[in-house]
């Protein structure tokens, strides 16, 4: 911490233990909704990285087999 002005440390470490990255639970339903939200963004994240690579792997075979571009 001797390269951290005290100011500055104490407003993070007062910063961090007040942050909160989700409100509280107002529900009994909200641990079941935020479950579901994370399954979709994981699955938009794991769409959002096959389709561009299989993309890539599909045009490179038909550009091996085909060198010439259809014109």
């Amino acid at each position: 911490m001797s390269h951290i002005s005290p100011v500055l440390w104490q407003f993070l470490v007062k910063w961090m233990t007040t942050f909160a990255l989700f409100p509280p639970e107002a529900s009994k339903i909200a641990p079941q909704m935020d479950a579901l939200l994370f399954f979709m963004i994981l699955i938009s994240l794991i769409g959002l990285t096959i389709v561009p690579f299989c993309r890539v792997i599909l045009h490179t075979l038909q550009q091996e087999r085909h060198p010439v571009a259809y014109r």
